[in-house]
């Protein structure tokens, strides 16, 4: 049975504020927020950082009723068109990484030309690092796999 932990705002904001000083010297261009949860600490961060450049990309692994969707009902339901980003160093964002899969389908989805000399960081409020399936370079806090994380804005 999965732990709830509550976020409240003021362990937001720390939260973010402390990715925003992992991040400080990375000098980021673009901010990719992965929507919905990834949006809010994108918007933060960007102003933290002073980075104009904020998209979003929307991509669905868990329902309404936040259950686990099977990979044939994963999908991105919005894009972000890279084409023509050269020398950029982008951030992507969630709220948390779990499995891994929105983070693998956004850069299994979203090919960065190599040649382009461009760095992508990826970061997360909150890291299941014994289950996630991804290696995330940035995260605010680590939590047991069993957690379910409850932000303020859900």
């Amino acid at each position: 049975m999965a732990i709830k932990q509550h976020v409240t705002w003021e362990q937001f904001f720390a939260h973010c504020n402390d990715l925003s000083q992992q991040l400080k010297d990375k000098d980021i261009t673009d901010i990719i927020g992965i929507a919905r949860g990834g949006l809010i600490p994108a918007q933060y961060i960007a102003y933290s950082l002073d980075i104009s450049r904020v998209h979003s990309c929307g991509i669905a692994t868990y329902s309404r009723d936040d259950k686990k969707m099977s990979d044939a009902f994963k999908m991105i339901y919005q894009s972000v068109n890279v084409k023509g980003w050269e020398n950029r160093n982008i951030l992507i964002i969630d709220d948390i990484a779990d499995s891994g899969d929105t983070f693998n389908m956004f850069l299994s989805n979203h090919h960065f030309n190599s040649s382009a000399r461009n760095k992508i960081y990826t970061a997360a409020l909150h890291y299941k690092k014994g289950k996630c399936q991804f290696g995330l370079d940035h995260w605010a806090e680590e939590v047991e796999n069993d957690t379910w994380v409850v932000y303020p804005y859900d």
